[in-house]
């Protein structure tokens, strides 16, 4: 059993499993200022999934996207998004990402939005066909 990836949710209102996963978030932290697991969503997530019937029923029938498959999410996680790479462009054209996990808030210290080499960039490609699929 594998849990979503936590930083991208999405959800319709009123979903079992969120509603079910956000009280059993409340009660983690009822009385704590920190956690000492890093991953205490996901556990929470999997303790859920083995304990209610009706959440691992319900999860069991959401489609699995790999966020490590190739044109996916992930693909970036080597730092490869600020370059310009042909190969990469052509594994995005075949496959458009549904999300895109890019960078965070210091790619616009260094590389902002508005500067040419981010628009030649494998992740701002990346955006483009995202957005582009989602039109389409």
């Amino acid at each position: 059993m594998e849990g979503p990836a936590s930083w991208f949710i999405v959800s319709k209102k009123g979903s079992y499993i969120i509603q079910k996963w956000k009280a059993a978030c409340d009660d983690y932290w009822k009385g704590r200022k920190s956690t000492d697991n890093y991953f205490w969503m996901d556990a929470l997530f999997k303790e859920l999934y083995t304990g209610d019937t009706e959440f691992k029923r319900q999860w069991d029938a959401v489609p699995y996207i790999s966020c490590e498959a190739e044109g996916q999410a992930h693909m970036f996680a080597d730092g490869t998004w600020k370059e310009n790479t042909e190969s990469i462009k052509q594994i995005l054209d075949a496959s458009p990402p549904r999300v895109v996990k890019l960078w965070d808030k210091r790619w616009t210290e260094t590389f902002p939005v508005i500067d040419e080499r981010c628009k030649e960039s494998n992740g701002y490609y990346a955006i483009q066909k995202a957005i582009q699929k989602a039109i389409d």
